[in-house]
């Protein structure tokens, strides 16, 4: 029975300290309990600097993330979110939480539970991609000639401006 107990922790602590995701363990007044090297790294920190750290030491958004921490202990459950972390450096970080409070078997509240995943790169895909699209709607919109786009049913998806002033929609 200590056998398995020994290897249920060395499995926990595995999946733990190799997350891809940043974890943290935070009680109920929302100082961190422990944090794993993946959320140390993201912010810059070391897993000893981080652990000395509340969650409004890390979030750029101070009054929502005390928002969420209020209404978990209220028996509230939360989707994923996004939210803004500050590095240690002082960047933003745009990240996306998925939280949890857990409880004991009781059904009495023990920690918050925070799994965190740095969004950056999608967001800058993001943003590349609206402005993509704003400059292909600037050419097509500019364009003196008609321009529409049909479905196999033809049914009529897009039209530009100049299509519209024709057909004088």
């Amino acid at each position: 029975r200590e056998e398995a107990l020994f290897t249920a922790q060395q499995r926990y602590r595995a999946l733990f300290d190799q997350a891809h995701n940043g974890v943290f363990l935070l009680d109920l007044e929302g100082w961190l309990l422990e944090a794993n090297e993946r959320a140390a790294q993201m912010l810059g920190y070391t897993v000893a600097e981080i652990q000395r750290l509340s969650f409004s030491d890390l979030s750029a958004e101070q009054s929502q993330s005390t928002q969420v921490l209020e209404r978990l202990l209220a028996g509230e459950r939360f989707p994923v979110y996004e939210r803004l972390f500050r590095h240690k450096d002082g960047s933003l970080i745009p990240v996306e939480i998925n939280v949890e409070l857990i409880r004991d078997g009781d059904g009495s509240p023990l920690h918050v539970q925070s799994v965190v995943r740095d969004i950056r790169e999608r967001k800058l895909a993001e943003e590349a991609l609206r402005q993509s699209e704003e400059r292909y709607k600037g050419v097509v919109d500019t364009q003196t000639e008609l321009i529409c786009r049909y479905l196999h049913d033809a049914t009529l998806v897009f039209v530009n401006d100049a299509y519209c002033r024709y057909y004088d929609y």
